[in-house]
């Protein structure tokens, strides 16, 4: 289960001077350079399930397909890739909104996966997972109370 952080406003106000404010700080802020250890970079994904598999999609515009790579250790599937800063040194940088760097996400999946038929396909920017399931039979046992 994926759970939406919530911003709670109680003890802050909002007006409008206070907004303008906040969109200035946000386009001054895109205005100087930042190097790759500026934030975390965490692309975006879904996850979605079908009768027989997950599908993951994780967006990853801009990375080489040599650069990413995945791995399922016990019953997490991590993704890990790098983009590389291929700004000459001889220039000065106004703006840096591409992310480079590494990163890894990790995602928890079930048991019952067939972790020897996994796909991954990247093409356009996504990088598409199928984790296919495995035929489990559900047992479903009456415990005696007592």
């Amino acid at each position: 289960m994926f759970v939406k952080p919530e911003f709670h406003s109680k003890h802050h106000h909002f007006g409008p001077k206070a907004y303008a404010s906040m969109i200035d700080a946000l386009w001054n802020d895109q205005l100087h350079t930042h190097s790759p250890l500026d934030g975390h970079f965490v692309p975006g994904a879904d996850v979605h399930e079908s009768d027989s598999a997950y599908h993951l999609r994780v967006s990853l515009p801009g990375f080489d397909k040599e650069n990413i790579k995945v791995e399922l250790k016990e019953d997490h599937l991590i993704v890990t890739a790098e983009r590389k800063d291929e700004t000459p040194e001889n220039v000065k940088t106004h703006l840096r909104e591409l992310k480079i760097g590494k990163f890894v996400r990790s995602f928890r999946v079930p048991k019952s996966i067939d972790k020897t038929k996994i796909v991954a396909e990247y093409k356009n920017g996504i990088l598409n997972l199928e984790v296919p399931k495995t035929e489990t039979s559900t047992i479903v046992q009456t415990i005696e109370v007592k």
